[in-house]
């Protein structure tokens, strides 16, 4: 990158700019970026400054000078809110500014990192009902209603006695023997699906007779 027509009197100002695609800004969050710079910098997303880092407040032009030189290996990081992006094309642009005409050496690198937005399942209370005409005994077969979970997840199941996990006992049924009577029984239902945080939720216990 040229340093200007004298070694002298070099550029104090240099500029790039990066465009990004982003489908959904609702999909990130814990946006931030991670700047290196020789000397100072300003960030502009979008045609806004959002951070500028070692370089005095004020109007800005081309001839303005950092601040100082400071430590060119330290990582600076600031947050942004994600209301700063928007659907489609995002342009990020830096002008990196010297502190004086005669300096060694200009450089800097930007990072842009945001995490997956979590997204929570609405969830219900699993009801236990037993498939036997005589309710919930020893011999019966126990299921369990999920209730109305949003959006519809792929379940999985683990049956419990007084409060421990139950041996094998994984699927949607469960064959409830005499082995059980005057335990209590719960099931631990599980949902699962892509872009949404897994969610267990309990049922109430039901007292076997």
């Amino acid at each position: 990158m040229s340093f200007g027509p004298s070694s002298g009197n070099k550029y104090i100002t240099t500029y790039f700019r990066q465009s990004f695609q982003i489908a959904d800004p609702a999909a990130l969050t814990d946006l931030q970026l991670q700047l290196v710079r020789d000397d100072g910098a300003v960030v502009y997303l979008n045609g806004v400054e959002v951070w500028r880092d070692n370089i005095p407040t004020g109007p800005l032009t081309h001839t303005t000078l950092a601040a100082d030189a400071g430590d060119e290996r330290l990582v600076h990081t600031f947050d942004l809110p994600t209301n700063t992006l928007v659907a489609g094309t995002n342009v990020l642009a830096v002008e990196v500014h010297q502190t004086s005409s005669g300096s060694s050496d200009m450089g800097f690198k930007l990072a842009f990192v945001g995490m997956p937005a979590i997204k929570r399942f609405k969830t219900a209370v699993p009801l236990i009902v037993s498939t036997h005409k005589n309710g919930i005994k020893p011999g019966a077969k126990l299921t369990v209603e999920e209730g109305t979970w949003s959006p519809d997840p792929e379940f999985s199941y683990q049956w419990l006695s007084d409060g421990k996990p139950i041996e094998g006992a994984t699927a949607e049924q469960f064959h409830l023997t005499g082995n059980y009577k005057g335990k209590t029984i719960t099931v631990r239902v599980t949902g699962q699906l892509k872009g949404y945080e897994p969610a267990t939720v309990e049922s109430k216990a039901v007292s076997i007779h």
